[in-house]
């Protein structure tokens, strides 16, 4: 069921930030961010999944609606299999001094957080974690290769 978490109505228009947590897939999160003429916010759920995986605003009509795609969020919406294949592409981009970052937006299509990007990449490489990126590798494209569920399981750097 959808949850509205964040709305203001303005003169011309009304903004209603959306949240959809799909029960049937691990930290899936769909947002919308839905844009209606003042006198036409709809009652009820605010979105609804199209055959084509993408989303539709409800409007007054199909015409008025906005239509949104699902903004994947990194890393928690990625696989490790993923994950470990573009920290590759990462590593030789560094290695023959291209910028990671550019690298990173490529293949990942999420803006890069260098931060973020660098924690996930020190719980990668501990040598401790071998075995674990191994078995979460051969996992795939299953709910077990989840990046989520490989950094609860592998061990943290020292601080």
């Amino acid at each position: 069921m959808p949850a509205t978490i964040w709305s203001t109505v303005c003169p011309i228009f009304t903004v209603v930030i959306t949240v959809h947590l799909q029960r049937n897939t691990v930290m899936e999160k769909l947002y919308t961010i839905t844009i209606y003429p003042k006198a036409e916010v709809p009652t009820g759920p605010i979105i609804k999944e199209e055959s084509s995986g993408s989303l539709l605003s409800h409007g007054t009509s199909k015409a008025d609606a906005i239509k949104v795609e699902k903004v994947a969020i990194w890393p928690v919406d990625f696989y490790v299999i993923d994950i470990a294949n573009r920290f590759n592409l990462c590593k030789k981009a560094a290695d023959s001094r291209h910028k990671v970052s550019q690298v990173f937006i490529k293949h990942f299509g999420v803006p890069f957080k260098a931060s973020m990007y660098y924690d996930n990449r020190k719980v990668w490489d501990l040598e401790v974690n071998r075995a674990l990126r191994e078995r979460f590798t051969d996992y795939g494209h299953t709910e077990k290769g989840c990046w989520t569920t490989f950094m609860k399981k592998a061990q943290q750097p020292a601080k």
